[in-house]
């Protein structure tokens, strides 16, 4: 089912990252466990086993939570496509896990030193890391013409040096400071061909 219809079908409907998502959250972790059985036979004590196991080996909350929910959309889409009468994952809850640890944001010192200790391209990404609020991927796709009057315009990302969306498949513009807007234009004219950061193949 995964391979006909499941994957085939919902491909079409994400984002490039989510794909891969879902191909590690089956490779590692359902298929070992539910691959080889029938889909009409797969019960809800045996996707239970799959997140109990998740969970006594250590894996986070937001791990455990995305496969919890990959295996509910897989029977999701067998109940619409027919395969089964219902689905035994919707009533699966996720076990104990440990809470992954909160996130710290950067003390405006720390974020000086990592300025102060950077230059050229790494500098320069830092800066629209921090300042503009972009994820790694997005930075890497930009382009020169995404430095708008608006300010800096965000909607791909790169993926395996590949252009894709963005995480939420929206496009959003970033403010600018004229300081920043000054170094990335700067920054710019030192660079052959569209992109802001290519990489030494020039994409």
């Amino acid at each position: 089912f995964w391979e006909k219809v499941f994957y085939p079908t919902t491909k079409l409907r994400v984002a490039q990252n989510t794909q891969e998502s879902y191909t590690s959250s089956w490779n590692n972790y359902i298929r070992p466990a539910i691959g080889g059985t029938e889909i009409q036979h797969v019960t809800k004590v045996a996707i239970d086993g799959i997140l109990n196991c998740m969970a006594i080996a250590g894996k986070g909350k937001q791990t455990v939570v995305r496969v919890r929910n990959m295996v509910h959309k897989i029977f999701s889409e067998a109940v619409e496509s027919g395969y089964v009468v219902r689905n035994p994952a919707h009533s699966v809850t996720v076990p104990r896990v440990k809470e992954p640890n909160a996130t710290r944001p950067m003390t405006e010192d720390e974020v000086y030193r990592l300025f102060s200790l950077s230059e050229g391209r790494a500098y320069l990404m830092w800066r629209i890391l921090v300042l503009a609020g972009a994820r790694i991927g997005e930075v890497l796709a930009l382009q020169k013409s995404d430095v708008t009057p608006g300010g800096l315009r965000i909607d791909e990302s790169a993926l395996n040096g590949k252009a894709s969306t963005t995480k939420n498949r929206k496009t959003r513009t970033a403010p600018l400071s004229e300081r920043l807007r000054v170094e990335i234009e700067e920054w710019a004219k030192t660079v052959d061909g569209e992109l802001l950061f290519p990489n030494t193949a020039g994409h």
